[in-house]
């Protein structure tokens, strides 16, 4: 049966206002209208995380991840501010962690849910001193940003990790959405680390949002349509 005919109505139309006010926060981007953009971004994953508690009542792991999204967005409507940018790295790096929790629920069995546990505490520590190096570079020795960045950027290493183990052992044919999201992720984030802290250019907003909409957009349909299956 076809994923998209076990969503409910109320599900389908809260996620078509999120594709309208996406398509509208992207066009706001290309013609770099900043109000206008502020005002439509909560929008886009309040209308995701409506349409996901419409489908699937029992998931929290999912909605918590939504809202930590959602808090992350507000405090990166000022990128110029640090304290936004310190608080808005860590709303992404819990929105992360839930989807790891929600990937995690889906496992049937101990034994494949504790190899994922161990390989990825040993990379965690890899790529976690990889990227604090790395960011503490680019900060020009901000150390705390730098940190904070680490775990973040850790974060999306694992979950996109999570979801590929997940595909890897058949556990839902839809966790290849969340591969495609992770990888989205990283497009984004790269190209707002970039604007924030080497380079700033015009239109940055319209290369940022779509791909981080998509990204949230896909990791939300990959656990709703495992869920709903």
């Amino acid at each position: 049966m076809n994923a998209w005919s076990k969503l409910p109505l109320s599900t389908v139309v809260f996620f078509s206002l999120f594709l309208a006010v996406s398509l509208a926060e992207t066009v706001c981007a290309f013609l770099e209208k900043e109000t206008g953009r502020k005002i439509l971004k909560p929008f886009c994953l309040l209308f995701l995380f409506l349409g996901a508690v419409c489908a699937v009542s029992d998931s929290p792991w999912v909605y918590t991840g939504l809202v930590f999204g959602l808090v992350g967005d507000l405090f990166f409507l000022y990128p110029k501010k640090r304290k936004c940018v310190l608080f808005g790295l860590l709303a992404f790096f819990l929105n992360h962690v839930c989807f790891i929790g929600a990937s995690c629920s889906l496992m049937k069995e101990s034994f494949p849910l504790l190899g994922y546990v161990l390989v990825s505490l040993g990379a965690a520590l890899v790529f976690l001193a990889g990227f604090a190096v790395l960011l503490n570079k680019i900060t020009k020795k901000d150390y705390l940003i730098s940190v904070t960045g680490a775990f973040y950027m850790v974060s999306i290493v694992l979950d996109l990790f999570m979801v590929s183990y997940l595909t890897a052992l058949s556990a839902s044919p839809y966790m290849y959405l969340g591969i495609i999201g992770g990888v989205l992720f990283i497009v984004s984030d790269s190209i707002l680390t970039y604007t924030i802290f080497i380079r700033d250019f015009p239109r940055r907003d319209f290369y940022i949002m779509p791909t981080y909409l998509s990204a949230e957009a896909l990791y939300t349909l990959s656990f709703v349509f495992s869920l709903l299956a």
